[in-house]
């Protein structure tokens, strides 16, 4: 390989854009997600907007354990196979 040239240009342009696009994708990324959450939570502290999802998310987990235990005291009234349906629905 003696007097063959490398032209660098193009890899080099490349390597760049790809730094720059990954950058880009990096710092949206660790920002999290934007818009109707953070206009919801506008004026609280992310530590005050973290607890109320986690109670919101609480509260939803027992409202669905409560609709399963439900179901099951109305298995014998509706039938099995309704009862059975119903439940998969809802886990």
């Amino acid at each position: 390989m003696t007097g063959a040239e490398v032209d660098w240009i193009p890899g080099l342009v490349a390597l760049a854009g790809g730094s720059v696009l990954g950058l880009v994708l990096g710092v949206m990324s660790r920002r999290g997600p934007a818009g109707q959450a953070d206009a919801q939570h506008s004026g609280r502290s992310k530590a005050e907007a973290r607890a109320i999802r986690i109670e919101d998310l609480s509260q939803r987990k027992d409202q669905l354990i409560q609709q399963i235990r439900d179901l099951e005291d109305t298995d014998l009234a509706e039938g099995i196979d309704y009862a059975t349906e119903e439940r998969a629905a809802l886990e």
